[in-house]
């Protein structure tokens, strides 16, 4: 009787991780409620000063603006608007600013690394190799920038590069790694 080796299933991919997509939404509607609350009170004020060819009876709003505080349109409110209109341009840019993008792993689909753990994960893999006393890295989703202080042997940083590479290539993506090594000045 042969001995039949049991390879379990693999496990379901979970979800990815979402983003903070209900807040991205949200700041996609009030950005674009503040721009358009801006713009509205932008053209009282432009129609309040008979300016572009618009004239004080064709406010939309002078009713609503002197129940708020009685005074007619001027130009705190046009100030008022150009300001929430720019705030709400500003919340559009930043709701749809992409934050760093996460890398996954080709064996776990479902994992994913940030970049300060793919930066990490350099740093632990270039204090390995023989010659280096320390080392820091910074990463993002494409490129790996490892800055490693050395005692000054030969081709220290092809090394590194090497060990950093061969540490990286389980990622989707593969990021570039880009080695800087300043030497010591121990060795002499």
């Amino acid at each position: 009787m042969s001995a039949a080796a049991h390879v379990a299933p693999p496990a379901a991919a979970a979800r990815p991780a979402r983003r903070a997509g209900a807040a991205r939404v949200l700041g996609v509607v009030l950005a674009v409620l503040l721009v358009l609350a801006g713009l509205v009170l932008a053209r009282e004020a432009l129609a309040s000063a008979s300016l572009l060819g618009l004239r004080p009876s064709q406010a939309w709003l002078p009713g609503v603006l002197r129940a708020v505080d009685g005074r007619l349109v001027d130009t705190t409110v046009a100030v008022a608007g150009a300001v929430l209109a720019v705030l709400g341009l500003l919340l559009l840019v930043a709701a749809w600013r992409r934050g760093p993008a996460d890398v996954g792993l080709r064996e776990a689909p479902a994992a994913r690394l940030g970049p300060e753990d793919v930066a990490r994960l350099s740093s632990a893999t270039a204090e390995d190799v023989d010659g280096v006393l320390r080392v820091s890295s910074t990463a993002t989703a494409r490129s790996v920038q490892v800055r490693v202080l050395g005692t000054g042997a030969p081709g220290l940083a092809e090394e590194v590069r090497s060990a950093v590479e061969d540490r990286l290539a389980g990622l989707d993506p593969v990021p570039r790694v880009r080695v800087a090594v300043r030497d010591s000045g121990a060795g002499r």
